[in-house]
């Protein structure tokens, strides 16, 4: 990564003196102002890098996916490179280079993906590695034709050793111990589940012995996601069968600064405004508080306090014969200023008082009213695990249409599905991308939302 880091750095470096030169802003003295855009850029490369997948194995992926990667990074560095130059002044002139310098970014961002892969692909097809497959199982037979298909990747299956129930551990030793010997095979994949876990002590010793490396395969563990990983106590592997970035302590002081600093840019700026005109539209329409106040659950299942602008009237029932009552499309109990403020989802301007105190954040899973996640929970696969981190005012479920009433279990399912993949997927970028999604619909309109 380290590698690829600086390469990136040094193309950022090449587009934005190009961008200068091309908008006649190169010279003999080096300003200040340049320095400066140049560091800014620079950190943003580097944060966006490390707080998502951009470095991540290509050899999964195809260089598609690598074009559209290099497309949203040079979009996030222009933004910046735009955002910048308004700040320190730079002449209107000297902004057109925003476009030159996203064009020649996403090119030299694009070409080092692409001269890369080929130069690694090049190195494989010469130096292919054979393999061997102890056990045989959907896994092993998805893994060895991935090996097959993408000769690139640098494996040769030389065989798979098929291991039935009643196995004897000598025969399956002698097989092993032949190929090794008369095929000089580099790697070895052990699938887990077939072998007892003495026998597997002893085929990992055996295959030691000889220069090849061991790999075991934790069979069923893709069952659960896709994204494991695993991590050491002391010396002792364990398998986390959930990735979650923010339970690193460096993503999460990120992403709680800028909630912080978002959050009071807002109520140092237009929320004051905001606020009391909608207030008084509230106060004119209906009687009743301003403000609407609901116990819910937030990050480990802990009850905190949201706060919402009233949309209802003020005596209408959240719970009817035991059972919580949703809002649905033309609810009566919603007030003419209600339908307007749940529309455009300007009944939740409050809850960044939430996000200021720390018991929300502005993008996550939205927090249901308690009585609906104690109904839920037991009905929905995975339910609780949305609350593994901080509860949000948008999320990945409400940009992509989850939202509104959940008559279905189905519904409510698709909406944990996403709430489940935006906590496995986080990145700084992709709260920024919700952000962005959100006003958007804000401004064309939700039919969901009502």
């Amino acid at each position: 990564m380290e590698f690829r880091l600086a390469l990136d750095l040094l193309m950022v470096f090449i587009a934005f003196s190009l961008s200068m030169f091309l908008t006649h802003r190169i010279g003999l003295q080096v300003r200040k102002r340049d320095i400066l855009q140049v560091g800014i850029l620079f950190i943003t490369w580097y944060q966006f890098t490390t707080s998502t997948e951009y470095y991540r194995n290509f050899r999964s992926f195809n260089i598609v996916e690598d074009m559209f990667v290099a497309l949203k990074g040079a979009a996030l560095l222009s933004l910046i490179y735009a955002a910048v130059a308004f700040l320190v002044g730079i002449g209107g002139d000297e902004r057109s280079g925003f476009l030159i310098f996203f064009i020649i970014t996403f090119c030299l961002l694009f070409l080092r993906k692409y001269l890369y892969r080929k130069i690694y692909q090049y190195f494989k097809l010469n130096n292919v590695i054979p393999v061997v497959f102890v056990g045989n199982s959907s896994t092993v037979k998805e893994m060895s034709e991935s090996m097959e298909l993408r000769p690139w990747m640098g494996y040769s299956v030389i065989g798979v050793i098929d291991v039935e129930d009643n196995y004897d551990l000598r025969v399956v030793s002698q097989e092993l111990q032949g190929l090794i010997e008369s095929d000089e095979i580099q790697r070895i994949f052990i699938l887990e589940s077939v072998i007892q876990k003495e026998d597997l002590d002893i085929l990992v010793t055996t295959c030691l012995s000889h220069t090849v490396q061991v790999f075991i395969i934790p069979d069923g563990l893709k069952f659960y996601t896709e994204r494991y990983k695993v991590q050491f106590f002391d010396r002792l592997p364990i398998v986390a069968v959930r990735s979650n970035p923010l339970e690193l302590t460096k993503y999460r002081l990120l992403k709680r600064l800028f909630d912080i600093v978002f959050s009071l840019m807002l109520f140092l700026t237009v929320l004051p405004f905001v606020f009391l005109v909608i207030a008084i539209a509230i106060k004119l329409d209906s009687s009743g508080p301003v403000f609407f106040v609901q116990d819910r659950w937030g990050l480990n299942n802990h009850l905190f306090s949201a706060f919402k602008f009233r949309s209802m009237s003020a005596n209408s029932k959240d719970v009817l014969h035991g059972k919580y009552q949703q809002a649905e499309k033309n609810d009566a109990r919603v007030t003419r200023v209600g339908a307007f403020l749940r529309k455009t989802n300007l009944d939740e301007l409050p809850q960044f008082i939430n996000v200021f105190l720390g018991s929300m954040s502005i993008v996550g899973p939205r927090p249901h009213p308690a009585p609906l996640n104690e109904e839920s929970k037991d009905q929905v696969d995975q339910y609780l695990q949305r609350h593994l981190v901080k509860p949000g005012i948008t999320g990945w479920a409400q940009i992509n249409g989850a939202r509104g009433e959940t008559k279905e279990i189905s519904q409510m399912q698709k909406r944990v599905d996403f709430d489940i993949w935006y906590i496995e997927n986080w990145s700084f970028y992709l709260d920024v991308k919700i952000i962005f999604l959100t006003v958007w619909k804000m401004v064309k309109g939700d039919s969901q939302a009502y």
